[in-house]
């Protein structure tokens, strides 16, 4: 089926086809809650959309369904009985009717999907015992069952479950980046702490060295000083030692 088929159409449908007598126009405000003029322009498209025939007579309109608006309403009936478990979509649905969403413009406009999927889904809500609805002023509006309280509670329970878990297992790899950072930091703290210990072991090393040349220095000093008579007649004995050694020769 091409044409889309809101909430509203659907009902207006089944109340149609639960006349075991003929169904006529004059009596569908009153079960609708709305007004004639609303009504008139509800059945005026549901002939457009071919799922229902319109037979006028002196002070009666009757209305039979077409065989396309029974299949639709075989496939509805099907498709729910199918849907042993809530899809996604359905529980979005609930969600938003959850969310005091309540008239079927609201959860069509916050969900964006075709009127059918729409009416297919809050259908199968309506049957689960999910939801309830009424129509009043050529629109619907939703309320949740006690049943429905509770799957939807249950639901935000597990989302939130769902995305705590999600943003622990975001925030764990942070922690280990931020642990590995300071890991880093201390072995190069650390290796820097080394490397200044190194450099004044050198330092201390030089400046024992340099004094060691120092003391030499001056212990050279002093005794050149203090000796230096001794030490010239020693070079003289060992001068002459030497010329005496080179004439006899």
């Amino acid at each position: 089926m091409q044409e889309n088929i809101d909430f509203f159409e659907l009902v207006l449908l089944q109340t149609i086809n639960s006349k075991k007598d003929t169904a006529y126009l004059e009596k569908l405000p009153a079960e609708m809650n709305s007004s004639f003029y609303e009504i008139a322009n509800r059945t005026g498209s549901l002939r457009l959309k071919e799922l229902i025939e319109i037979k006028s007579s002196i002070g009666t309109t009757e209305l039979v369904l077409t065989a396309k608006a029974k299949d639709f309403l075989s496939m509805i009936e099907k498709k729910t009985e199918e849907k042993q478990h809530l899809d996604h979509l359905s529980k979005e649905v609930l969600k938003c009717i959850a969310n005091n969403m309540n008239e079927l413009y609201e959860i069509q406009k916050s969900l964006n999907i075709r009127e059918t999927d729409l009416t297919i889904n809050l259908y199968t809500l309506y049957k689960k015992e999910l939801i309830d609805y009424t129509c009043q002023n050529n629109t619907v509006k939703f309320v949740l069952t006690e049943k429905g309280f509770s799957k939807a509670y249950a639901e935000k329970l597990r989302s939130e479950d769902v995305k705590e878990k999600a943003e622990k297992r975001d925030e764990k790899p942070k922690d280990q980046e931020e642990t590995e950072e300071d890991v880093k930091e201390l072995l190069k703290e650390d290796s820097n702490t080394k490397s200044s210990e190194k450099k004044v072991e050198v330092t201390n090393d030089k400046k024992d060295e340099t004094n060691k040349i120092k003391v030499y220095d001056s212990k050279l000093e002093y005794y050149l000083h203090k000796y230096w008579i001794v030490l010239l007649l020693i070079l003289i004995v060992v001068f002459g030692i030497v010329v005496y050694y080179l004439m006899n020769r």
